[in-house]
């Protein structure tokens, strides 16, 4: 489709429109890790007293996003850090088992 140098129709048309139209495009497009760039890219100054409010709930729906993203990450590590300490408790608990054993026989 595009290559990885060039740009997307979509950041074309982006740098081509500025403040109520990025925002009404902002507005429709889905959350995602490009929104961050897109809202700081709209001129604030320029639009009206709603439509800056519109601009800032659009960052906390940015926000959102992002504490979800990290959400679910943080469950993928916890879960990997819990599956590697178990395997050192395992390890820990089948030595300390043969220990005992040798120290009956």
């Amino acid at each position: 489709m595009y290559e990885s140098d060039s740009e997307s129709a979509l950041q074309v048309w982006w740098r081509a429109h500025t403040g109520v139209a990025q925002l009404a495009a902002l507005k429709a497009l889905p959350v995602g890790s490009a929104s961050l760039g897109r809202i700081e890219s709209i001129d604030v100054d320029g639009l009206s007293a709603d439509d800056a409010v519109t601009v800032l709930q659009e960052l906390q729906r940015f926000l959102s996003y992002a504490a979800g993203v990290e959400t679910q990450l943080r469950a993928t590590a916890t879960a990997a850090v819990v599956a590697e300490v178990q395997v050192l408790f395992d390890d820990d608990a089948e030595r300390l088992r043969r220990k005992n054993v040798e120290r009956v026989e």
